[in-house]
């Protein structure tokens, strides 16, 4: 890994992608959304832009 990377030690890194979660949900009204959960700083750090896909986007939906 370079030195400018987050993580330094591997079995860290993969403890941290271990506990990733995505959760697709399915509700009755066919729109589909993705939680992604357990998502840590050196997570963000790492994969960046990607990951804001899946943060909270506070959707008001009701079914």
């Amino acid at each position: 890994m370079s030195e400018n990377s987050p993580v330094k030690n591997v079995k860290v890194l993969k403890k941290s992608l271990i506990n990733l979660s995505l959760t697709i949900v399915y509700p009755p009204n066919g729109f589909h959304f993705h939680i992604l959960s357990n998502v840590t700083p050196k997570i963000i750090a790492i994969f960046g832009d990607f990951i804001r896909r899946y943060e909270d986007k506070s959707l008001n939906l009701r079914w």
